[in-house]
């Protein structure tokens, strides 16, 4: 009796514990996102014009990320 007590309870504080530690986790991937975004923003913005697309095209091709402009016109020289 006393070892389905014990056991029972280590099994019920693992799962506390797990689920406490979710959400700091959650917000530390959250925050290296949007840190990411925001360095690859305004490298964007920074890099000269005529490096730009290649800056896109590296991203690209390294990173598998696929940038497109606001405008829907320019839309088909990017992407893939």
């Amino acid at each position: 009796m006393m070892l389905i007590l014990v056991v029972t309870s280590i099994g019920a504080w693992l799962y506390v514990l797990s689920v406490m530690d979710e959400e700091p986790r959650a917000r530390g991937i959250s925050q290296r996102i949007t840190s990411i975004t925001t360095l690859t923003h305004y490298a964007l913005i920074s890099s000269d014009t005529s490096y730009r697309f290649d800056l896109i095209m590296a991203l690209a091709q390294r990173e598998g990320l696929v940038i497109l402009p606001k405008e829907r016109r320019y839309c088909s020289a990017v992407t893939k």
